[in-house]
């Protein structure tokens, strides 16, 4: 009888220092250009789910199974959640926050909202810019008396040192003053977007045509 009362304490603990070790969730960053494939079982024969774009945030649920080398990377696979979404990576494009710097400003900013810290005097209420991986670009500028100016385009990128800049071009549409509503169109022509990385904070260095100016200034994701 008593080993039959242990047997069971036993399961019991294992079972939950298993539950306890797996509910615990570890950052991780993808490491993998092209992005990287989650997939419904631990096998690269697992049918697809999504693609998780370079430099993305995960939550690292489980590993499993013997380390393994894959496009010549070596790691485990391992259960993630991205967003609202949990399957299956290769562990190999996976990378601790201590590595976090390796991965380019161009990864860890694009495909997100981003808004400027603004001062109480300034004119703008808000200023905001999406930069897309596919080269494409749009943001809003609220000011005060005018309203909202919309702006638009494509854009080039080049990076060195932590400091990433786009060249802009397209248009910003807006209102000269909110209480007439005159319209106006305005080019976006080569304008420069410097966007650096440090102490885990991006400052970006941007003039939209009708709104602020801001030069060095921390962005945050909106």
């Amino acid at each position: 009888m008593k080993r039959i009362i242990f047997f069971c304490m036993f399961i019991f603990t294992l079972a939950f220092i298993t539950y306890t070790a797996n509910s615990e969730s570890e950052e991780r960053f993808a490491d993998a250009k092209a992005g990287l494939v989650m997939r419904e079982t631990p096998a690269a024969s697992g049918k697809k789910i999504c693609v998780i774009p370079n430099g993305e945030v995960v939550d690292l649920i489980e590993e499993t199974g013997e380390s393994v080398t894959i496009a010549g990377k070596s790691g485990k696979w391992s259960k993630v959640k991205w967003n609202d979404t949990t399957g299956w990576v290769f562990g190999g494009f996976l990378k601790s926050p201590g590595d976090f710097d390796t991965i380019p400003v161009f990864d860890r900013f694009t495909g997100k909202t981003y808004g400027f810290l603004l001062n109480e005097d300034e004119r703008a209420d808000e200023l905001t810019i999406t930069v897309y991986r596919e080269g494409t670009f749009e943001g809003s500028c609220y000011l005060h008396g005018s309203g909202e100016s919309k702006f638009s385009g494509k854009y080039k990128s080049a990076e060195k040192d932590h400091v990433l800049t786009f060249t802009l071009n397209g248009n910003v549409d807006g209102v000269v003053v909110a209480e007439t509503e005159e319209k106006f169109t305005r080019k976006i022509s080569n304008l420069k977007f410097t966007v650096s990385y440090k102490d885990e904070k991006f400052y970006g260095t941007l003039y939209i045509p009708s709104c602020e100016g801001f030069t060095g200034r921390e962005m945050v994701e909106k």
